[in-house]
């Protein structure tokens, strides 16, 4: 079966990101036609994630998940967070280990021949049961709307569908891996499909595979993606789309920041690129070469990305591990509101410097950073209360700015790019979702040789 290649009319944001008419945020172009698909009632998830648990789901005994179901229940749960982690890596060092073996001694073409009815049931409890394992186990990952997915997707594939599915994926880990079965270092499994395709949506029980092209725009990743489709996906009858985003309007967001450009002398220093500090004149890294321009210009500062504001609220809740459960415990964020209204500015700057003082983790990053006990502070006065929350409340770890600023009242948060540099989609969203709704200063410097 050919592929088809169709249009999908979706708003666009700056850089790569598009409007989830699910969500009615701007997120990546997979994000945002997963939400396509959604909203016009189909049911779909994300190729690589559901391939990834279905062959450890299919590895994982009952005997295994239950030992392990055991081991969990015996964590303390003073300790658990820290200790889940550990427990959920052995498991798929295990689960490795046997797909290894299996992928030695059967050839995929006989791997169809292993699956049946009962087996598809094994699989499916299986997957809810790890899908929750790594949700619980990675306070970077937020995995519930794929468990609610799955919940809908798995009583409506059929066993025909799901032995065709693990064909594909026993197929295409075959060629990958070039008889070295590793299932941990698949590129499709971190996040790079390679030409793969990234969604697969359900019509019913009848399963279609989504191409994106605007994340593979280069020549090369479409010479994968066609290579996989004569070789793979052809000669399945599960049909398959190449996506065209069709760009419905430019989003006004994107002059919703203030972007500078800034003059910085470029220097080698043996293989490594420089710029010439405008405070001292020696040569610094990127960052640290416009921060010492924002010094020069009477501002104080660190270069710190999320380390700051992590530490601010380790400081107020004298709990390093408290942002990394705030989506995991719902009362937490009360608990916070009610910890903010009740502390005072001496009663901070006591907790800052015991922090800082005894050492957790992120102190001592922070620390080999430079933040220093005025910096968490003036970050704390800078954004108050309410703003607090509201960035607590909807936390991401990743696409914080470089750099955080402060002159007086005044705090800036200032992502620095050099000249062949862009705004990643993950930055942007912090940004446009996060710090510009909530009336929060932010600057782009692009630098210029």
């Amino acid at each position: 079966m050919d592929y088809e290649t169709i249009d999908i009319p979706l708003t666009k944001g700056k850089s790569a990101s598009y409007l989830n008419p699910e969500t009615g945020q701007y997120e990546g172009p997979d994000q945002a036609v997963l939400g396509w698909y959604r909203s016009n009632g189909f049911k779909g998830i994300e190729t690589g994630s559901l391939l990834y648990f279905m062959l450890l789901s299919y590895m994982l005994s009952s005997e295994e998940k239950a030992k392990v179901e055991d081991e969990i229940a015996r964590l303390n749960p003073n300790y658990k967070q820290l200790n889940l982690p550990g427990v959920y890596f052995d498991l798929r060092q295990k689960l490795n280990e046997k797909f290894k073996d299996v992928f030695t001694s059967s050839s995929y073409e006989n791997f169809e021949g292993l699956i049946n009815g009962d087996q598809k049931n094994h699989v499916a409890n299986n997957l809810e049961f790890l899908y929750q394992l790594e949700n619980d186990s990675n306070p970077h990952v937020n995995l519930d709307n794929h468990i609610n997915q799955l919940r809908i997707i798995l009583p409506e594939i059929t066993n025909a569908t799901f032995r065709s599915l693990f064909v594909v994926v026993a197929q295409f880990v075959s060629v990958k891996l070039k008889g070295k079965p590793d299932i941990l270092k698949l590129p499709i499994f971190a996040g790079r499909s390679k030409g793969f395709p990234e969604l697969i949506v359900f019509e019913g029980s009848t399963p279609i595979f989504l191409k994106i092209r605007q994340i593979w725009k280069q020549t090369e990743s479409l010479k994968q993606f066609k290579k996989i489709h004569v070789d793979l996906l052809s000669k399945l009858s599960t049909p398959v789309y190449l996506v065209n985003i069709a760009e419905d309007k430019i989003s006004n967001k994107e002059s919703a920041y203030k972007i500078t450009q800034l003059k910085v002398e470029k220097v080698k220093v043996g293989n490594e690129t420089l710029w010439i500090s405008p405070l001292t004149g020696e040569p610094v890294n990127i960052e640290n070469a416009v921060l010492d321009y924002y010094v020069n210009q009477g501002w104080e500062g660190v270069f710190s990305e999320a380390l700051l504001f992590k530490l601010l609220i380790e400081c107020i809740t004298k709990d390093e591990l408290f942002l990394f459960q705030i989506n995991k415990i719902p009362r937490y964020l009360t608990e916070l509101h009610a910890i903010i209204d009740q502390l005072g500015s001496k009663e901070l700057l006591l907790q800052i410097e015991k922090v800082l003082e005894n050492g957790s983790l992120v102190a001592k990053l922070g620390k080999g950073k430079g933040i220093t006990s005025t910096a968490i502070f003036s970050l704390f006065k800078g954004l108050g209360r309410d703003k607090i929350l509201k960035l607590v409340e909807n936390y991401e770890q990743r696409g914080w700015p470089d750099l955080f600023v402060y002159k007086g009242n005044d705090i800036r948060f200032v992502e620095v790019k050099s000249p062949t540099d862009r705004i990643s989609n993950e930055q942007e969203q912090l940004v446009i979702n996060q710090l510009i709704p909530n009336d929060i200063d932010f600057e782009l410097v692009q630098v210029i040789n």
